[in-house]
């Protein structure tokens, strides 16, 4: 961004979605990389990517070095998992009920990040937007895909009586580039067809 336009200051605010759509409805901030859909009727989102839920597990766990992990290989195992409310941890607990398998909490944490920290140090095992996590196998962790589990829809949302400024479209351009451009190199990563915001 800086190379392409070296007079845009660029503000990254690391937050969970429902803050960021708080910052983008007050206008402290002008474009949101979020979980879609918001389902906020002042927000408009346009893909950027789905993604694949993996599950991170430290040497020792009794998955690690599986490359194949199905729900029923979860059945019982303690996991780090998000709290109760949240969209995803409302479909975990649906998908675990309905085949009559444990739901195994070891904790519950608001925050990938923090729970991607918890896993990759040995805490327990997580699962993680793909995005969450390198794709490096020398770190001392290890991934697989969790099969049968929903993907993780993220787009790139604004406000939608806003009209964005120039340097914000040309960030909203450079995200959208970069994504399109190295996405895949991330296993689990699927960028969506490239578009671009109209100014209008």
């Amino acid at each position: 961004m800086s190379a392409q336009h070296p007079l845009v200051r660029v503000e990254v605010h690391d937050a969970t979605t429902a803050s960021l759509l708080l910052k983008l409805n007050s206008g402290a901030v002008d474009l949101a990389v979020l979980t879609t859909p918001t389902n906020d009727p002042e927000v408009v989102a346009t893909a950027l990517f789905t993604e694949d839920r993996i599950l991170a597990t430290t040497a020792g766990h009794s998955l690690f070095g599986r490359t194949r992990i199905t729900l029923a290989d979860l059945d019982g195992i303690e996991l780090i998992v998000e709290p109760p409310g949240r969209p995803f941890r409302e479909q975990l607990d649906a998908l675990f009920a309905e085949r009559d398998y444990t739901l195994a909490v070891k904790a519950e944490v608001d925050g990938t990040r923090l729970m991607a920290s918890l896993a990759f140090e040995g805490f327990g095992a997580a699962i993680l937007p793909a995005s969450a996590v390198s794709a490096r196998s020398d770190l001392g962790w290890h991934t697989a895909p969790v099969e049968g589990l929903p993907g993780r829809a993220v787009g790139l949302a604004t406000r939608r009586q806003a009209l964005l400024s120039a340097p914000a479209r040309a960030l909203a351009d450079v995200l959208r580039d970069v994504v399109s451009s190295r996405g895949e190199r991330q296993p689990g990563i699927h960028p969506a067809s490239p578009q671009r915001l109209s100014p209008d």
